[in-house]
C-alpha cells in the first residue's frame, strides 16, 4: 500500500523533474501514470523524483501560484510528439503487412485503435470532419447543435 505524504512543507521540483515529465509524455505516458512512477532514471544515471498528477496539473493551471508558462508550452509540445509518432505507427503497419510480417486482418485492428484514439486527441485533425453553414443545416458524419440568439426580442 502506497503512503499518502502528510501535509506540510510542499515539496519543490526543479527543472530536472519537469524535463523529465515532458520526456515522459513525449513517450505517450497520461499524467497519472506519471503521478504513480515516483521516480525518472535519466540516461546518465541521475535520478529524479516526480510529482503527483495534482502538481503536473498545478503547473499547467494559469490561476494556480505553481503555473509554469514554459512548461505548458513544452507539455503541449510533448503531446503533440507523441500523437504525431502514433500516426507513424500506421505507416509502419502497412510495411509490416506489406512484407508478411503481420497479417491485414490483425493490423485492421491496431489500426483502426490508433485511429481512434487519434480522432480523439487530436480532433482537428484526425476526427470526423462536419461543416456548419449559417442557415443552421449541418453536412458531415458528425452530428452538431447550433444555438444562434434569438434576434426577435431587443428589449
Amino acid at each position: 500500500m502506497k503512503h499518502k505524504r502528510k501535509p506540510g512543507a510542499p515539496i519543490t521540483f526543479g527543472p530536472e523533474a519537469k524535463a523529465a515529465v515532458i520526456i515522459l509524455k513525449t513517450e505517450g505516458k497520461s499524467d497519472r501514470h506519471i503521478g504513480t512512477l515516483g521516480s525518472y532514471r535519466y540516461p546518465d544515471g541521475r535520478v529524479v523524483r516526480l510529482p503527483s498528477r495534482d502538481t503536473i496539473d498545478n503547473w499547467r493551471n494559469e490561476s494556480h501560484p505553481q503555473f509554469d508558462k514554459e512548461f505548458v508550452l513544452q507539455y503541449t509540445r510533448a503531446c503533440e510528439d507523441n500523437l504525431w509518432s502514433e500516426h507513424e505507427k500506421l505507416h509502419e503497419l502497412n510495411r509490416r503487412v506489406e512484407a508478411g510480417e503481420i497479417r491485414p486482418d490483425a493490423a485492421k485492428v491496431i489500426a483502426d485503435n490508433i485511429k481512434w484514439d487519434l480522432a480523439r486527441r487530436m480532433r482537428h485533425i484526425f476526427g470526423d470532419k462536419s461543416e456548419v453553414d449559417l442557415n443552421n443545416r449541418v453536412s458531415g458524419s458528425v452530428g452538431v447543435t447550433v444555438y444562434l440568439p434569438d434576434n426577435s426580442r431587443k428589449g
